[in-house]
C-alpha cells in the first residue's frame, strides 16, 4: 500500500484530491489489501479495481458498476446511474440530470406524477384550477388558475394560441395575440382571427395586413385572402413583379438575374428590362434608347450598329440615314466618309472634303 500512500499524499498537497477522497480510498485499499493477503474462498472473491469494459464518466475517476451507464450531472461531473431504476432527464436535446423511474423529469426537478404536475420548467401541486398554458408540446408552459371573481366571472383562462395567460375581463384571446377589450375587438376571416381597432373588421373573405412601400408609410388594410401587400397596394403573389402589381394587362416575368418585373403580355424580360422576343438579341433589347451625359446626344435607337452617344450639330455629327452616326450640314445628311461641311458663316452648307 506505500505507493498509494505516496501517491495519495502527493494529490492532497496538489489538490488532486479532497481529504474524503483520501479517506474513502484508503478505506478500500486497505480493505483490498486484507483481502489480497487471505488465503482461502475468500481471497479468491477480490476483482480487479477496473473491470474489463467498464464505463467511466467524464470527471469520474471510478469506473460505473456493472450495467450502470453515464447521464451529464448539474456540474461538471456526469453520474453514474441504473438504468433499471432511474432515468436520465432529457429536456430539448440537454440532458438535465437522474430521477426514480416511478417520477416525472422536470427540468432539473422530479415531479411525483399523482400529486403533482411539470409546468413553467417546475414542479406544481395539481390542484382543479390548474392548467399548464401551452402553445405547443415543446412549450414548459406557464401556470394559469382559471378561477373565478366573486361575481362568477372568470379572472384568468389560457390562450393555448399564445401559450400565456390572460384576464377576459380585459383581454381577448384571437388568433396569434390577445386584444385590448378597451379599444379592439377580434376579427374573424376564413381561418384568420386577428385583433383591429373596433369597427374595423374587414370584410368577409378580406383579412387584415400591414402594407407600404418606400413611399407610402406602412397602415393596416383589407385584402382578399389570397392576396398579400406588393408595392403598398393588394395584389396576388403572381402578379407583383418586385415592387410592384402588375396591371390587367400585363404579366410578370423573371429575369435572368431572378428580379421580377411586369411587362405587356406579349413581352419578357430581356437584359433586365421588358421586350418582345423579336427584338431581344444576345440578352440585349435592341428598342431601348441609349442614355447619354449631356451634352452628348443619342444617335437614334439602339440597335446593333448604332445607339451611340455623339456631340450634336454644328460641332459635331448628327444623326442620320436612320440612325447611323453622319456629319449633319445644314439640311444636308453627309455621308459617313466626309469629314467636313464646308460653307460660309450662316450658310449654306455643303458636304466636302473627303
Amino acid at each position: 500500500m506505500s505507493h498509494w500512500l505516496d501517491d495519495a499524499a502527493r494529490g492532497l498537497s496538489e489538490g488532486r484530491y479532497s481529504r474524503r477522497q483520501v479517506l474513502k480510498r484508503g478505506g478500500v485499499a486497505a480493505g483490498g489489501a486484507l483481502l489480497g493477503s487471505m488465503t482461502g474462498p475468500l481471497g479468491s472473491l477480490v476483482v480487479p479495481a477496473v473491470a474489463t469494459g467498464a464505463v467511466i464518466c467524464s470527471g469520474q475517476r471510478r469506473p460505473c458498476k456493472t450495467g450502470e451507464q453515464c447521464c451529464p450531472g448539474f456540474d461538471l461531473e456526469d453520474i453514474c446511474y441504473d438504468p433499471s431504476i432511474d432515468q436520465c432527464c432529457v429536456e430539448d436535446g440537454v440532458k438535465k440530470g437522474i430521477c426514480s423511474r416511478r417520477k416525472e423529469c422536470c427540468g432539473h426537478h422530479c415531479c411525483e406524477p399523482d400529486t403533482q404536475t411539470c409546468c413553467g420548467g417546475g414542479c406544481a401541486d395539481k390542484v382543479e384550477e390548474l392548467v399548464c398554458c401551452r402553445k405547443n408540446a415543446n412549450d414548459p408552459g406557464e401556470r394559469c388558475y382559471e378561477d373565478v371573481g366573486e361575481d362568477g366571472q372568470a379572472v384568468e383562462k389560457c390562450c393555448h394560441s399564445t401559450g400565456t395567460c390572460y384576464d377576459p375581463r380585459d383581454q381577448v384571446c384571437c388568433g396569434s395575440g390577445l386584444c385590448d377589450k378597451r379599444k379592439e375587438e377580434c376579427c374573424h376571416s376564413g381561418s384568420q382571427s386577428y385583433c383591429a381597432p373596433k369597427g374595423e373588421c374587414c370584410p368577409k373573405g378580406e383579412h387584415r395586413i400591414s402594407c407600404g412601400d418606400y413611399e407610402t408609410p406602412s397602415r393596416d388594410i383589407c385584402c382578399p385572402e389570397d392576396e398579400y401587400c406588393c408595392g403598398g397596394v393588394c395584389c396576388h403573389p403572381l402578379d407583383c413583379g418586385g415592387d410592384v402589381c402588375c396591371f390587367e394587362n400585363e404579366h410578370r416575368v423573371t429575369c435572368a438575374d431572378g428580379k421580377h418585373i411586369c411587362c405587356p403580355k406579349d413581352a419578357a424580360c430581356c437584359g433586365g428590362v421588358c421586350c418582345t422576343p423579336d427584338d431581344c438579341q444576345n440578352g440585349t433589347c435592341m428598342t431601348e434608347p441609349c442614355s447619354c451625359p449631356p451634352p452628348l446626344e443619342c444617335c437614334g435607337p439602339q440597335t446593333a450598329t448604332s445607339g451611340l452617344c455623339i456631340s450634336p450639330p454644328p460641332y459635331g455629327a448628327g444623326c442620320c440615314n436612320d440612325g447611323v452616326p453622319s456629319m449633319v450640314c445644314g439640311s444636308t445628311c453627309c455621308s459617313p466618309e466626309v469629314s467636313e461641311c464646308c460653307g460660309p458663316a450662316g450658310g449654306p452648307y455643303v458636304c466636302c472634303g473627303t
